[in-house]
């Protein structure tokens, strides 16, 4: 099953994705389906043309409480706390904030140094834009990122469609009128420009009437669906590949780094390569940050989650192949200790259904020997 081909069916399949429409293929565990965009879009734009919008950090909670799909969402009394709030929730459903500078613009045109906030912002030290767009990287669909411009001075939210990776767009999501709830920005000078406007004016206002020096930092939250909630995140559906930072990729016998690498009949360890094609079995932990996977061969085993990349699809043909990497036929080879006990509770099943599996009329097994295992 070669990677190169199903990448370009996906591919294919992606180009025709519109925001009503489901999925075609998404990173299971960052990218929100275009249901749950689309409900959080038609409040912000309602709120913002109603007349009598609330207010920036009322708006966000509402919003965000719509994208999880859940109106009992604890949430804070500030942008920050609220991501702090989604940070600590389980499942964890936002990352550890990421912070852009601004630099002031000296009397010779040469930009210094502004982390305190004590002098005008007037340039980003780094691209807010590239952070987004940057982050989520090659995974087709909708990333959602909490966003505090000046250290919390307001509450927003980034919605990046990169439904088409040649062409990502990025919508600012607040109560403003003037923006319409949902104001598209095409492109990196369109959205640093206006994260850089706003944050000179509001510096500059506050400075010239109260003297206070605001910080102007600005913090990017990346938000993460629950996949109890998101209707386009389904276990059943999810393919991927080993990540490049670790490959070749040991299997473990159990959800933690505790449990032993899993070893063939020669004692070697058994391991996913860069590239190759796996499904998911299972998720475990606070964080889901254990997987079971299986392998093309029916081998299966545990890793952590950030060694991974998840997509899912609603696509028949590469269903299909999903469907076949669960249901191949699963085997265990036989090491040095076990028994048909140790194995039938480590496997999660039963002696006597390892016998009838595999003709065995007695509970003499061999090192070296294959024993089918049964599905589910």
């Amino acid at each position: 099953m070669k990677t190169s081909a199903l990448t370009a069916l996906l591919a294919l399949a992606a180009a025709s994705l519109t925001l009503a429409q489901t999925p075609v293929i998404r990173r299971a565990d960052r990218t929100f389906s275009p249901e749950r965009i689309e409900a959080m879009r038609t409040y912000y734009q309602a709120n913002a043309t109603s007349g009598n919008p609330t207010d920036c950090l009322v708006t966000l909670n509402r919003g965000l409480k719509i994208l999880f799909d859940n109106p009992d969402l604890k949430l804070g009394d500030s942008v920050d706390r609220t991501m702090a709030a989604l940070r600590n929730a389980r499942p964890m459903r936002a990352d550890n904030f990421r912070t852009r500078h601004f630099l002031n613009e000296a009397p010779d045109g040469s930009f210094r140094s502004n982390r305190g906030g004590v002098l005008q912002p007037d340039k980003l030290e780094r691209s807010v834009w590239d952070y987004v767009v940057g982050t989520a990287g090659p995974n087709v669909g909708y990333s959602v990122f909490g966003c505090s411009p000046m250290d919390g001075y307001h509450s927003v939210l980034l919605v990046l469609d990169n439904t088409d990776l040649d062409a990502p767009k990025v919508y600012w999501a607040d109560q403003w009128s003037t923006k319409g709830g949902w104001k598209l920005y095409p492109n990196k000078e369109a959205l640093d420009g206006e994260i850089t406007r706003l944050t000179h004016g509001w510096w500059k206002s506050k400075f010239e009437s109260t003297g206070q020096r605001f910080k102007t930092r600005c913090r990017l939250y990346q938000l993460i669906p629950d996949a109890a909630t998101d209707p386009g995140y389904n276990l059943a559906t999810v393919i991927g590949t080993p990540r490049l930072n670790k490959a070749p990729l040991p299997l473990r016998e159990g959800p933690r780094m505790t449990f032993p690498v899993k070893r063939t009949a020669a004692g070697e360890p058994v391991v996913a390569y860069l590239g190759d094609q796996f499904a998911v079995l299972e998720r475990v932990g606070d964080k889901n940050q254990f997987v079971n996977l299986i392998l093309p061969d029916g081998t299966t085993g545990w890793v952590p989650s950030w060694y991974l990349s998840f997509e899912s699809s609603d696509d028949p043909a590469v269903a299909g192949l999903i469907d076949q990497l669960q249901n191949a036929p699963k085997t265990y080879t036989v090491v040095s200790g076990d028994s048909l006990s140790k194995i039938a509770k480590a496997k999660g099943t039963t002696v006597t259904a390892l016998k009838a599996l595999n003709g065995l009329s007695g509970d003499l097994i061999l090192v070296g020997q294959v024993l089918h295992l049964p599905q589910g």
